[in-house]
Parts: structure tokens; C-alpha cells; sequence
């Protein structure tokens, strides 16, 4: 089953990956999207289920972003490891999502995160919870 919350973007860039476990990691962005990434690596030392904090660049040449997010390997293959970003601030976020959507920004883009609400959205509903 599927868990992303938004659509990978093919990306090629180095990525450095600190872990308690195996110190630093290099690695080379597959793809990525607002909440992960899939980096390619040789090295073992990215554990399933290990906090980690990734370091990349994003952008164009003009505007280029700079990133260290906190992170939990979710997905550890023999070529790489996918990558989950874990308590994004939202500044952070609005600059992540900028440096990714730069060619198709619109003004819906631009617009702040908060101008959607969905629960207020006709046809919408949110899952309720099991004991409320």
C-alpha cells in the first residue's frame, strides 16, 4: 500500500546522510517529493527504522535551497534506501515545496498552505476517529 502524501520528482544531487550508527553516508537523490526521498547508496549503514537527518540542495541556479531534515529510513534496499522526512516546520515546508514546484508554480502554488481547508470543502470528509 502506498503512504506518500505527494508525488516524487525524478532529481539527481548528492545527499549526505547522518546516522548515530554509521556517521555519515553519501548518497545520491533518485527522487523525492514533500515528504521523502529515495537516495542510492552502496553503504550499509542505513538501518530500517533509524532517525536520520538529510542534507541536499535543491533548485535552480538562481534560487538554489539549502536542507537538513530530520528523517526514519522506511525502505532499505541493496542500492539505496527510501527515506521519510519526520517533523517538517512549516516554513521549511513551504520551501521545500517551492524548490520542487518551481516550473509549475501557479498562483494556487503560492498561495499559503492554510488558504485549504479541507474540512470545510463541500464533498469532503475526513475519516472520523475509532473511539470519537
Amino acid at each position: 500500500m502506498e503512504h506518500r502524501w505527494s508525488v516524487r520528482q525524478p532529481q539527481q544531487c548528492p545527499v549526505v546522510v547522518d546516522t548515530a550508527r554509521a556517521g555519515t553516508v553519501a548518497a545520491k537523490l533518485r527522487d523525492i517529493g514533500i515528504g521523502g526521498m529515495f537516495v542510492e547508496t552502496n553503504d550499509d549503514g542505513l538501518v530500517l527504522n533509524t532517525t536520520v537527518n538529510v542534507a541536499f540542495s535543491l533548485g535552480g541556479e538562481d534560487e538554489r535551497e539549502n536542507f537538513r531534515l530530520p528523517a526514519i529510513v522506511v525502505r532499505h534496499m541493496s542500492h539505496g534506501a527510501g527515506i521519510m522526512f519526520l517533523d517538517i516546520e512549516i516554513e521549511t515546508l513551504r520551501l521545500l515545496r517551492r524548490a520542487l514546484y518551481t516550473a509549475t508554480t501557479s498562483a494556487l502554488d503560492r498561495a499559503p498552505l492554510s488558504a485549504f481547508p479541507v474540512a470545510d470543502k463541500p464533498g469532503i470528509s475526513l475519516p472520523r476517529a475509532a473511539n470519537g
